[in-house]
């Protein structure tokens, strides 16, 4: 086994890692990590977030004011490039 499977890890232990935080954040900002796919489980964003590789202000403003995701119409438009470029290309 992985060291870091066999590592229990206590809210507390989260919590004095990070002192901003309150134990009702904590749940928040560990499951948005989750579900924004930074980590694979809930246990390893905990563990993240207990080792400091990931700034909490940061998760917590984006579930505060999310970011919107690219619509499909401006990601077909950036691989197909600029208007202008797109009509030189075509003359």
């Amino acid at each position: 086994m992985k060291e870091q499977e066999k590592k229990l890890v206590l809210a507390d232990d989260v919590l004095r890692s990070n002192p901003d935080v309150s134990k009702f954040e904590l749940v928040l900002i560990a499951s948005k990590m989750h579900r924004m796919n930074l980590r694979p489980t809930v246990k390893e964003c905990m563990l993240a977030l207990q080792n400091n590789e990931v700034d909490p202000n940061d998760i917590l403003q984006e579930i505060v004011s999310p970011t919107n995701p690219k619509a499909e119409e401006s990601q077909d438009s950036d691989i197909r490039g600029s208007e202008q470029i797109q009509n030189i290309v075509e003359k």
